[in-house]
Formats: structure tokens, C-alpha cells, sequence
């Protein structure tokens, strides 16, 4: 690797950042070691990858975030890079958060009803009839959803990028005074795996997978930089974290309660699709006790669509275990809908932490 290159690399990792003279001295020491140990190991490893400089700088982008992230964590110090973003926005007037109204949406979506892009990172995902898809997900929520339902949740790599039928989603959300949390696509030329966020004001908010492609095989591009949306109704917090990402210790440790980084999150959307549901049901477990809120896991055809809450709230883990736990075929369409109360979670944060409200928290500047 050049001393340009290397140079190079340095200072795109600091921009990103926001410039070094935006960072405290530890956190500038963090980053200089971090990318010193992504090119030690991308030099004992370098005859595995390609060779051309846009590949190089990708790979090693990545191995630095990850020790990026072990360093913050081994030193106690905040994860330099993760950015939390609030989103104002309105539900329906009258919503009760006493009973938050929820509806899962799992489709069946196995290998055969995507095509397969094979890139220098991995592979992305493309739906081979995205116009029957759309169909299917339109006509479930029109005709299958309840009218009193405040947030629709869809499965990761569900989700047509036509903006057609965007807009049709759009217009649902607006005309059932809903959110919707539109799943997940594969965008082949950001490399990213995008959910959608649409609110009944027709807004419409992205929020990226974080996890990059030198993780779990897929094509995508490391998105540490892409700001983690708290999206905030007044009466409760919720973000999205795609699959996996619910799984990355310094996400937790981002949001966690028993940190100074706490934010109040109430809900975690965790749109997945994912054969490994066991073992994900144990990070989120770890997760939820960590974050003190609920997490709502949605599948695709491989079942085990659940809704977690902290331990201590329930003397375990699982609130509801209901059809999505069974698996469906492919364009088979499971739909489950419950109810949560966002009070009694405050009420149990309360009662164990002291905590009152999420305003008592220390909020993280962006």
C-alpha cells in the first residue's frame, strides 16, 4: 500500500468524522491506531483481496471502524463515529400509549424470488417480480390491517425500491394515520441496504444498515457514518436497526440506559431476514436488557417474528409468541397484530433505574 494511499485514507476517516479539530485528543489517538491495525492486517492478508485502490480503501475503511469500536469500548470512552439524529414527527391525534397498536407483516420471501448480484464486496438482492410483491403488501394492508393500527412493521429485503409504489405506501400511511416501517431493499449503486420510515404526514426518512460487507457476506459498503434516526412522537422514541446490526455491541452501548449516552428508546424496529433466528433472539435478548426497551423482530420466511422486552419486566423475555414463529412459503403472507403499552415500560424503567422520563437522560450531541 502507498504512502499516498495510506495518507489518503487517514484523512477521509477524519473527514468523516467531522475534522480532526472537531474531536477531543483521545478520540483523534483512537482513530490513528485504529487505521495503523486495519493496514497491518490488511498487509498480512493482502493477496486474499483485489488489487485496484477503490476495493483497497473500502476493505480497510471497514477493518478500521471495527477497531475503531473495540478501542472506544476497551477504553470507556464514547464510539467515535456512531451519530444519533432526532426525528420529530406527529402520529394520530388520541393515540394512546397505553396501548400502542401494532401490526407484523411477514412475507415469504425465500432464494427464488430474488436475483442475485455478485459485486467485489458480496452480494446484493434484487426482487425478481417486485410488481407481485407490491401487489401482495398493498392488498394485506388494506384489507387485512386493523383501522386502529399505529405502526405496520415489514421484513428486511421485502420492499420494491419503485417509487410507484412508494407513493402507494405513502398514501396509506397518510389515509390510515399510520407508521409504516417499509422493510428493506438492496440499492446496487450505494451499496446499501436501506429501510424506509413513512409517517402519516407522508414524510419519508431512510436509515442504512451499518454493518459492512466484511461481516456476514453481504455486498455493502460499512455505514458507521450514517447517522442512527431517534424518531420522536413526544409520546415515544423508536428507531430502526436492520437485522444484524441489532447485534453490534457498540450500538447497545450507544444507546444504553446505563450509559451517558442514554437516549429513552421505547421501540426497536429489528426488520430481518434471516435463517439464523435462534441465535439472533439471543443478541436481541442481550440487547433489550441492555436498552430497556422493546424490540419487535420481524422475519421474512424463515418464522420467529417476536416482540422482546427487558427481563425484569416480565420474568422473561418474550411478550408474544404468536403465527410468526411458524415459517411461510414463498409470497405466503402471515399477519400478527398486539398491542404494548409504552407507559408501562417508563413505569418499569422508573421503578428499577430511577429514571422518570427520557428527558432526564443525557442526549448525545449529534
Amino acid at each position: 500500500m502507498s504512502t499516498e494511499l495510506y495518507a489518503n485514507l487517514s484523512e477521509n476517516i477524519f473527514k468523516q468524522y467531522g475534522g480532526k479539530e472537531t474531536l477531543p485528543p483521545e478520540s483523534q489517538q483512537i482513530i490513528r491506531e485504529a487505521v495503523e491495525r486495519a493496514v497491518d492486517d490488511f498487509l498480512d492478508e493482502r493477496l486474499r483481496y483485489p488489487v485496484d485502490e477503490e476495493t483497497i480503501a473500502w476493505i480497510v475503511t471497514g477493518k478500521t471502524l471495527t477497531y475503531i469500536k473495540i478501542l472506544s469500548l476497551e477504553r470507556g470512552l464514547p464510539i467515535v463515529g456512531y451519530r444519533i439524529v432526532p426525528v420529530s414527527l406527529e402520529l394520530k391525534k388520541g393515540i394512546d400509549p397505553k396501548d400502542l397498536k401494532i401490526a407484523l407483516i411477514q412475507i415469504g420471501l425465500s432464494e427464488v424470488a430474488y436475483t442475485k448480484h455478485d459485486t467485489r464486496l458480496g452480494l446484493l438482492f434484487q426482487l425478481k417480480d417486485p410488481s407481485k410483491v407490491s401487489k401482495i403488501i398493498l392488498e394485506t394492508i388494506r384489507e387485512k390491517i386493523s383501522k386502529d393500527i399505529n405502526f405496520v412493521c415489514l421484513p428486511e429485503l421485502t420492499v420494491p425500491s419503485d417509487e410507484t409504489f412508494i407513493g402507494e405506501l405513502e398514501h396509506l400511511a397518510k389515509t390510515r394515520e399510520m407508521v409504516i416501517i417499509a422493510g428493506s431493499f438492496h440499492d446496487l449503486d450505494l451499496c446499501s441496504n436501506i429501510s424506509f420510515v413513512i409517517t402519516p404526514s407522508r414524510e419519508k426518512f431512510t436509515q442504512h444498515k451499518i454493518r459492512g460487507s466484511d461481516e456476514y457476506g453481504e455486498g455493502l459498503k460499512p455505514r458507521v457514518f450514517c447517522p442512527i434516526k431517534i424518531f420522536d412522537a413526544g409520546l415515544l422514541k423508536f428507531i430502526v436497526l436492520i437485522c444484524s446490526d441489532i447485534m453490534l455491541p457498540s450500538v447497545a452501548h450507544l444507546l444504553t440506559y446505563r450509559s451517558m449516552r442514554c437516549q429513552g428508546i421505547d421501540i426497536v424496529f429489528n426488520p430481518s431476514h434471516t435463517r439464523a433466528v435462534k441465535k439472533i433472539h439471543g443478541e436481541i435478548r442481550s440487547f433489550c436488557d441492555k436498552v430497556l426497551s422493546y424490540v419487535i423482530f420481524v422475519n421474512s420466511e424463515h418464522g420467529g417474528s417476536v416482540i422482546f422486552l427487558p427481563k425484569k419486566m416480565s420474568d422473561g423475555h418474550l411478550l408474544m409468541v404468536d403465527k410468526p414463529c411458524e415459517a411461510c412459503q414463498t409470497y405466503e403472507i402471515k399477519v400478527v397484530e398486539f398491542s404494548i403499552s409504552v407507559d408501562s415500560l417508563r413505569n418499569f424503567r422508573h421503578a428499577y433505574y430511577g429514571i422518570k422520563s427520557p428527558e432526564e437522560c443525557y442526549v448525545s450531541p449529534v
